[in-house]
């Protein structure tokens, strides 16, 4: 279990155990669901893999607060905590301001009108919360009333890679041994972007990515790594220096790597629409038991990057210099400057001056016009090739060009 940047929280397995079982309750004639959890956070996820998977039409998503007043045939309800938190007021009675998880636990137990599944990690509630906490009195008659099943019982491990454009009847995911070959399978295929959350980073594990990454850079497919500072990483002094090393190979190789210490999913996205995601770092695992899943989803891929801080970046191929339009946002492009006019001063209308000049980008055989900035007057000269990240365009004196803007930079590589 994960949390966004507002600190809702995020169990995307509960997710796609939620999404699977919605899909089989439509297979079996059901055509009114609901799927409701106590955060915001976990209900966007959901209503993400709902919009992949063509389901919004039969299932709802909302918070329990939210769905307060609806019934439907059939409501799955996802208790989303688990390790390494401590479960929330949310659903704990006892300190519980007004009692509202009281309130919350009793509307989201009271909306079906035929069925109620209830979706959790049932070890981790009975032992963390006390014997007289209402949702543990809820689990019990489960147990007594309902049938229980195990969540293993939707997961399949496939030995290799999964064609996704076939029909998944459950959930693939991939066992440490299993899932490196697969992975690495995916990044062989990947034609304009891979993003790689991994909080560690050790040498020994990127040495053996290294020839893939560098076989998709070399595609002009864009990598980039998300993880903690180096000497943030592990306790130990060696180790730290493996972490060093290993971003430095991410950074030789031509990937961005950014820095964030409270860094802590194990996600990768390809393609802005394959997702792995588990229990596994990525760029560290090392002899431990841990499983990813798989899945493809464009909607909740863009999810992802966005609760993670990161984004969706539009590549700009050199192949499309010509037929940049304006509007476009996010760009990430690389070229080299083969011309930059002379430096211009405009006096915006509250006073302050800024120096702009008019440039043209070159890859590959095809231009596309660029404006420098301010400080990428200096920056930039010609004859370097630079990199643009998250760049938009526009269109000025009937002329469509490239900018960095204030959310953007410019890189000389």
């Amino acid at each position: 279990m994960t949390r966004d940047e507002s600190g809702s929280r995020i169990n995307l397995i509960h997710a796609e155990l939620a999404v699977q079982m919605a899909k089989e309750s439509v297979k079996n004639g059901f055509t009114k669901l609901g799927i409701i959890t106590p955060y915001r956070a976990q209900a966007k996820i959901i209503t993400k893999r709902i919009e992949d998977v063509d389901l919004k039409k039969t299932v709802e998503v909302a918070t329990v607060h939210r769905f307060q007043g609806r019934e439907k045939e059939i409501v799955i309800f996802d208790v989303s905590d688990s390790e390494p938190y401590d479960p929330s007021q949310l659903i704990r009675i006892k300190n519980s301001e007004g009692n509202q998880s009281e309130r919350l636990l009793n509307v989201a137990v009271s909306r079906a009108q035929d069925k109620l599944i209830l979706i959790g990690n049932l070890t981790y509630l009975t032992s963390k919360l006390a014997s007289d906490e209402l949702l543990v009195g809820i689990i019990e008659d489960f147990k007594k009333y309902g049938i229980q099943l195990a969540g293993d019982q939707f997961l399949t491990y496939p030995s290799e890679v999964v064609q996704l454009a076939e029909p998944q009847e459950k959930i693939a995911t991939y066992r440490a041994e299993n899932f490196y070959p697969a992975f690495e399978s995916d990044l062989g295929e990947a034609r304009e972007d891979i993003v790689i959350v991994s909080a560690f980073v050790t040498a020994r594990r990127v040495t053996k990515l290294e020839a893939t990454l560098r076989g998709a850079i070399e595609r002009n497919v864009s990598v980039r790594i998300l993880t903690k500072p180096p000497e943030k990483q592990f306790d130990n002094e060696p180790m730290k220096r493996s972490a060093k090393e290993g971003v430095q190979i991410l950074k030789d190789l031509g990937a961005r790597v950014e820095f964030n210490p409270e860094t802590h999913e194990k996600i990768s996205v390809i393609d802005n629409s394959i997702v792995w995601y588990g229990s596994l770092n990525i760029l560290s695992q090392y002899e431990s038991s841990e499983s990813m899943m798989r899945f493809a989803g464009e909607a909740t891929a863009r999810q992802l990057l966005g609760d993670v801080g990161l984004g969706v970046e539009t590549i700009l191929r050199a192949s499309s210099f010509a037929s940049v339009k304006s509007g476009m946002r996010s760009i990430t492009t690389t070229g080299k400057v083969i011309r930059i006019d002379p430096v211009q001063i405009r006096r915006k209308r509250d006073g302050p001056t800024v120096k702009f000049a008019e440039a043209i980008l070159e890859a590959e055989g095809n231009q596309c016009n660029l404006t420098l900035w301010n400080a990428e007057t200096n920056l930039v000269h010609v004859g370097d090739t630079i990199r643009i990240t998250n760049g938009y365009t526009r269109e000025y004196n009937g002329k469509v060009s490239l900018y960095s803007g204030k959310h953007g930079k410019i890189e000389v590589l």
